[in-house]
C-alpha cells in the first residue's frame, strides 16, 4: 500500500503529500493531508466510497462545510475532478473576502434502520451558499460494512441509497426529505428478509446449503491439503503486493473445522483488497469458496472453489 499521496492543486506553490490512513491492517480508507492558501489552512480528505470509487474533499474544519468536492469518481479521475472544484471555489473566493461566511449550518441527518442498535448519523456535504448536496454516512451489519447516501435529485425531491462493496442494498426512490427515513427503513427490511435466505446476499461465496449437518468434522490431511491449495492462491494472487510478500513473519489464514459455515476475510496489504473465504461441504469433503479483488482495479474480481483435488476458477471480471 502507498504511503502517501502526491496532490498539485491550482495556485498552491507546493505539492501536498497525503499520509495514508487505514481503517484495519491492510485496508485502505482514507488518505489526508493539509496546506495552506492565501494565510489560511485547509484539509484534504481522499476516502474511500465503496469497492472501486474514492471521494476527495478541501474543508477549513470538521465541522464546517466543504469548500471542493471530487464527487464519487475512480481513483485514477480523483485529481482531476478535485482540482476542478478547487477551481470553482478560487473563482468564487475572489468575489468575496471569506466565502466561508456564507455557507449556512446543517444538522447530521440521523438515520434508524431495522436491526441495526443506533442511529446512523449521515454527515452533509454542501455546495456554495448553502445548498445541501448530499448527506453521507457508513455503518456495519453482522460485520459487513455499508455505505449510506441521501443525495438532491431536484428542487423538492431526495433519493436515499444504501450499499455494500458497490451493491445496492436498499433505495428509497424519489421522495421528499422527510419521507426518505420511512422510505429507506422499508427497503432495507426488504433486503434483511432476502438476505435471511442467502449469505452474503449479493454473490454466491457464502452460500451454503441450509440442510448441512454444521457439526460435520473434516479430516485434519483434507483440511491440510485444501489449505495448502489456499496459501498457494493468495501468493500468486498477492505477488505485485511486494511489501506483502517481502514479509517473512506474515500469517496465513488456517483453515479448520471451527470456520466451517462462517463467512471469513483475509485482508492482504498492498493489494487493496484481499480474501473473503468460507467453509462449507461437498459429498463429504471440505470445499472453500473463496472471492478475492483489489479494490482500485475495475473488474479485478476472482472466484475459487478449493477442494481436495484443487483450486478451480469458477468466476472472474465482477468488482
Amino acid at each position: 500500500m502507498p504511503q502517501e499521496y502526491i496532490l498539485n492543486l491550482t495556485d498552491v506553490p507546493n505539492t501536498i503529500r497525503l499520509s495514508a490512513r487505514m481503517e484495519r491492517e491492510g485496508v485502505f480508507n482514507e488518505y489526508y493531508g493539509t496546506f495552506c492558501y492565501k494565510g489560511k489552512e485547509y484539509h484534504i480528505s481522499i476516502r474511500e466510497v465503496d469497492g472501486f470509487h474514492l471521494n476527495g474533499h478541501i474543508y477549513r474544519k470538521s465541522d464546517e462545510p466543504i469548500l471542493a468536492d471530487s464527487g464519487t469518481c475512480y481513483f485514477e479521475t480523483i485529481d482531476k475532478k478535485l482540482n476542478e472544484s478547487w477551481e470553482d471555489y478560487i473563482k468564487k473566493m475572489d468575489k468575496s473576502n471569506d466565502v466561508v461566511q456564507s455557507y449556512t449550518k446543517w444538522n447530521p441527518y440521523l438515520l434508524n434502520l431495522t436491526n441495526v442498535p443506533d442511529a446512523i448519523i449521515l454527515h452533509v456535504l454542501v455546495l456554495h451558499e448553502g445548498v445541501v448536496k448530499e448527506y453521507c454516512g457508513t455503518f456495519h451489519y453482522n460485520g459487513k460494512k455499508y455505505i449510506t447516501y441521501i443525495k438532491k435529485v431536484d428542487e423538492t425531491n431526495y433519493r436515499g441509497d444504501i450499499l455494500t462493496r458497490g451493491v445496492f442494498a436498499a433505495d428509497s426512490g424519489e421522495c421528499h426529505l422527510e419521507m426518505i427515513n420511512k422510505n429507506l427503513n422499508m427497503s432495507w427490511e426488504d433486503y434483511l428478509e432476502k438476505t435471511s435466505i442467502c449469505i452474503p446476499p449479493t454473490r454466491a461465496v457464502c452460500n451454503i446449503d441450509n440442510s448441512v449437518n454444521e457439526s460435520v468434522c473434516f479430516s485434519s490431511e483434507d483440511l491440510e491439503i485444501v489449505q495448502a491449495y489456499f496459501h498457494e492462491l493468495i501468493l500468486k494472487r498477492a505477488d505485485p503486493a511486494e511489501k506483502f510478500m517481502a514479509n517473512k513473519n506474515k500469517r496465513l489464514p488456517v483453515v479448520s473445522n471451527e470456520i466451517f459455515g462462517k463467512r471469513m476475510w483475509y485482508p492482504v496489504p498492498g493489494m487493496y483488497g484481499g480474501f473473503e473465504y468460507v467453509l462449507s461441504e461437498r459429498s463429504g469433503k471440505p470445499l472453500l469458496t473463496t472471492e478475492s479483488w483489489c479494490r482500485i482495479v475495475g473488474g479485478s474480481g476472482q472466484r475459487h472453489e478449493i477442494t481436495i483435488d484443487g483450486c478451480v476458477l469458477v468466476e472472474e471480471g465482477f468488482v
